[in-house]
């Protein structure tokens, strides 16, 4: 009894995992939510937020919180830096939990030399 009710959270704990986990920051760092006309992160970025100087900086390597706080700030409207209010609108359209997914995918991403 004990090995399956251990075998079931497993499984269960697995679902979510995936559900919601590191997998969720790629998906939209590659694919975006075009549903709701938010672009993919690399679009912009560049692949694997490697950057596309001037104008759209790297996001490869960069702390987490600070992802999130820009994405805060943006969706708050206190940050102003983007070109025609994209990002307020990208940020405006994502919640916390794809905040932190976006920002967990970019941390572990290898800054470009």
């Amino acid at each position: 009894m004990h090995r399956r009710a251990l075998l079931l959270f497993l499984v269960l704990f697995a679902v979510a995992a995936r559900a919601e986990g590191p997998d969720q920051g790629a998906q939209l760092a590659r694919f975006g939510k075009w549903d709701i006309g938010i672009p993919p992160c690399d679009k912009c970025h560049g692949t694997d937020g490697r950057g596309i100087p001037p104008h759209f900086p790297a996001l490869a390597g960069l702390p987490a919180s600070y992802i999130i706080d820009a994405l805060q700030a943006f969706r708050s409207d206190t940050r102003r830096s983007d070109p025609q209010g994209l990002m307020r609108r990208v940020a405006k359209g994502l919640s916390d939990e794809e905040f932190a997914a976006v920002a967990r995918h970019y941390h572990v991403q290898k800054r470009a030399p």
